[in-house]
């Protein structure tokens, strides 16, 4: 395979192509109801709390004592 048949077979996604994408298909399924799957942690654990606590100060503009 020559370099040209490469750049040929590669599809690049934009982000507005998948946002469009995406809200088609949220329009077609309706409401959507999101589920924690509680696959993840954060690694290394002892990070978690601290970030926790800055990123909810941050985020929502509440101090937690």
């Amino acid at each position: 395979m020559d370099i040209p048949d490469i750049q040929n077979s590669v599809t690049f996604l934009r982000i507005r192509t998948f946002f469009f994408y995406l809200m088609n298909y949220i329009g077609k399924k309706g409401v959507m109801v999101p589920k924690a799957l509680n696959q993840w942690k954060i690694v290394p654990e002892e990070w978690a709390v601290p970030a926790a606590k800055h990123d909810s100060e941050y985020l929502f503009w509440v101090v937690n004592k």
